[in-house]
């Protein structure tokens, strides 16, 4: 194995922004050093696992593709030495000296020890701390790389052009590079100065000069001001520690979210938008909903997503996991133990995880949605505009009216419809509505109100589409109204829900 081994115990300092990062850029671009091209040098479909098992395999893979794009994903992603020689020769002699530079790596005679990794996102690369060594002792200032909860949340963020944007916590920099694209002024936040010194690198790495940087916590450096979006991934984690400032905030379970999600609409501009990933405790009785209602603020309205929920043995584990990884198996075991002693004595029977999406709208408090949801893929902006676009046209429309609609399905719309072979007959069955990109909700539809929902995307309105099939499947005339009623409940789900718009 190509490791260099545990080159640091706790801090190192953050990577400092230097001349030449543009030409480092440019020469990641040449070789290639792209997310589809990491990807597809190392055969994986998603996420690059860096288990020891895993690694074994990476070494492997890299060395049945020797060259410039196989030398940076060995220094930067895997963070094995490489030489000198062949790093200048993937991006040049400038963009050795900024690595060197700012302190991403070290010069050891003829080689390149990597001290941070530099990892590509779509078409962004973010610098953030190695993965932990074992025997080193992990920095508590730590700044984490992409992570499937990052991700989820560029997902949930609506990408519409704003003026100003926010990003609370910013940790490595990755929603506020984002926000960067669509808004003309980024203030990104976070209480951790390393945080903030890996974020700015990472905008000076990408080209990116509209975000401002501030040190504090959670709202404290933009009292007064307002923002007509806002994201962030605070430090949610429900846990008995206080050593990752990434990770444990120290409040009681639930607390910081309550906090955070009840001042979102004083900091937010009319009509804005806020995306927030949250956590919460869930006791015997409660349905997950009740906490996250509690915490909403005035002057807003509010989607809930509720995306999965742990039991406490499971939610200790998966927090607790890098020291089963680093090979502390007797500290793994401790860490298990002591979390889910604390989960018991708050009486907390399951975390739950998911999203607060809030608009800010004066003089409302309303919950427009409370969804148990996958997580979807691609980008959900769309999605969510059209499901706060739905409250409001949909509060001012009674049954009579909406009967007249026509419908109309969203490009990303996915439709599956099930078929059974009965006693020598086709019967249909029932259709699943989903979206293929966006929040991942999931409507199913009998037989019947598929027949009427085929129609009313096709052309006809509510009235005529119930009246239609009704009476091709033998319904009276006098008895088509109760088939119209649940037409009409079924279009009115269907828009709330974002899977379909009026024609």
């Amino acid at each position: 194995m190509n490791s260099p081994g545990p080159l640091h115990d706790g801090a190192v300092p953050a990577p400092s922004t230097v001349p030449g990062l543009p030409e480092l850029a440019e020469g990641f671009r040449g070789a290639g050093y792209s997310s589809t091209g990491l990807l597809a040098v190392l055969g994986v479909d998603g996420g690059v696992a860096t288990a020891p098992g895993n690694l074994v395999v990476h070494e492997r893979r890299l060395a049945a593709a020797p060259g410039p794009l196989a030398d940076l994903v060995a220094l930067l992603t895997l963070n094995w030495p490489r030489s000198a020689a062949a790093i200048a020769a993937a991006v040049g002699s400038t963009g050795v000296d900024a690595l060197v530079a700012s302190g991403c790596v070290v010069q050891d005679g003829t080689d390149l020890l990597p001290i941070v990794r530099i990892v590509p996102h779509g078409e962004l690369w973010l610098a953030s701390d190695r993965r932990h060594e074992p025997g080193t002792t992990a920095d508590p200032l730590q700044v984490t790389g992409i992570n499937p909860p990052a991700t989820l949340l560029s997902v949930l963020t609506v990408r519409r052009p704003v003026a100003r944007a926010l990003d609370i916590g910013t940790g490595n920099g990755i929603q506020a590079l984002l926000a960067a694209q669509h808004s003309e002024e980024v203030v990104a936040t976070d209480v951790n100065p390393r945080a903030l010194a890996f974020a700015a690198f990472n905008a000076a790495l990408n080209g990116v000069d509209n975000i401002e940087f501030r040190e504090g916590s959670l709202l404290e450096p933009v009292t007064g001001e307002r923002f007509d979006l806002i994201v962030t991934n605070p430090p949610y984690v429900i846990s008995p520690e206080h050593e990752f400032v990434f990770r444990d905030s120290g409040a009681a379970p639930g607390a910081l979210c309550a906090e955070l999600v009840h001042s979102l609409p004083s900091v937010l501009a009319p009509g804005g938008f806020a995306a927030m990933l949250v956590s919460w405790p869930i006791r015997a009785g409660e349905h997950w909903s009740s906490a996250p209602r509690s915490w909403l603020g005035d002057d807003c309205r509010t989607w809930l997503l509720h995306v999965r929920a742990e039991d406490p043995l499971l939610h200790a584990q998966q927090w607790n996991r890098p020291l089963a990884d680093s090979g502390d198996v007797a500290g793994y075991a401790a860490a298990i133990d002591r979390w889910v002693d604390y989960l018991a004595e708050h009486r907390i029977d399951l975390i739950g995880y998911g999203a607060v999406l809030l608009q800010r709208r004066d003089g409302e408090r309303t919950v427009i949605r409370a969804d148990e949801v996958r997580a979807g893929s691609g980008s959900a902006g769309a999605h969510i505009e059209r499901v706060f676009a739905a409250h409001e046209a949909l509060r001012e429309v009674d049954d009579a009216a909406l009967a007249e609609w026509r419908c109309a399905m969203p490009p990303e719309h996915v439709v599956d419809r099930s078929v059974r072979y009965v006693e020598g007959r086709w019967h249909s069955g029932e259709t699943r509505l989903s979206l293929s990109e966006g929040v991942g909700v999931e409507v199913t539809l009998d037989a019947l109100l598929t027949e009427v929902f085929m129609l009313t995307t096709s052309g006809a309105t509510v009235r005529m589409a119930a009246a239609d099939v009704g009476r091709s499947v033998g319904i009276a005339e006098d008895d088509l109204d109760g088939l119209l009623a649940a037409a009409v409940a079924m279009v009115r789900e269907l828009v709330s829900f974002g899977i379909v718009v009026r024609g």
